[in-house]
Parts: C-alpha cells; structure tokens; sequence
C-alpha cells in the first residue's frame, strides 16, 4: 500500500511471502532444497518543490532454510531489519544527482537468495554499509 500525507510527504509498506520447494537437488549444487521468507518493507519519502527528495526504507526479513544435501550451513531460521535510504537533486529538467545509501547500520545477517537460475541479478540487500552515488544528464 501506498499513502500520500500532503503534497511532499509519502508512506507505505507492503508484505512479501515466497516460498521454494526443490524436489532433487544435486549435492555439489550447494542448493537449498526449501527456502521460505517473509518480507515487511516500510517506507517514508518526502519531496521538495526545490528539486530534491529523501527517501527511507526499513525492511523486516524472516527465512527458514532447509538443505536435503546434508550442508549444515544452508539450515536455519534468521530474522533481521535493514535500513536503506536515499537522497535525490534534480538541478535542472535535464540533470539529476543521487545518493543511496544501504543497509545504514551495517547489519549483518544471513540470507539465502531464492533466485537459482544462475544469471547475474542485483542483490536485494547489500551486507555492509554502501554508499553508491550517480549523476544522470538526459539529452
């Protein structure tokens, strides 16, 4: 869901549920053979007429993890938050700056990603503190 306060300020938040069940699993694969997790992400942004906008994130993670290989580091229950936020300049119609910064707090925490197909994908949580900065000029 999703609410606006006032013409600057936003709140919402949301509920995530997946699950993931293998029936064979190839013991070098170092694959969890069930993963389940949930997710409660919340979030506040405020926008301003001079161009600039904040944005923060709290993210609520709980997974169960279960391996019929026998690897005992792919077992267990883990439950965490992970704050991210992010600041954003429009200097003109045609520049923006912006600043992202990722788990603020530098939790550590296990996680299993559930994405198996072996191509490349952009991490959901980042596991130490990042600050990433870019600039975009549209031509």
């Amino acid at each position: 869901w999703n609410h606006l306060l006032s013409s600057r300020w936003g709140v919402g938040g949301g509920l995530r549920f997946e699950t993931q069940s293998l029936s064979s699993v190839s013991v070098v694969s170092n694959v969890p053979s069930y993963t389940r997790t949930w997710q409660l992400p919340l979030h506040a942004s405020y926008f301003s007429p001079g161009g600039w906008s904040a944005n923060g994130l709290a993210r609520y993670v709980r997974q169960t993890v279960r391996s019929s290989t026998g690897s005992t580091s792919l077992i267990g229950h883990t439950n965490f938050w992970v704050v991210d936020s992010s600041f954003q300049w429009r200097a003109t119609r045609t520049s923006a700056l912006f600043v992202d910064l990722k788990n603020i707090f530098d939790r550590e925490f296990r996680f299993q990603d559930t994405y198996i197909s072996g191509e490349p994908r952009v991490p959901v949580f980042e596991p130490r503190r990042t600050i990433m900065a870019r600039a975009v000029v549209r031509f």
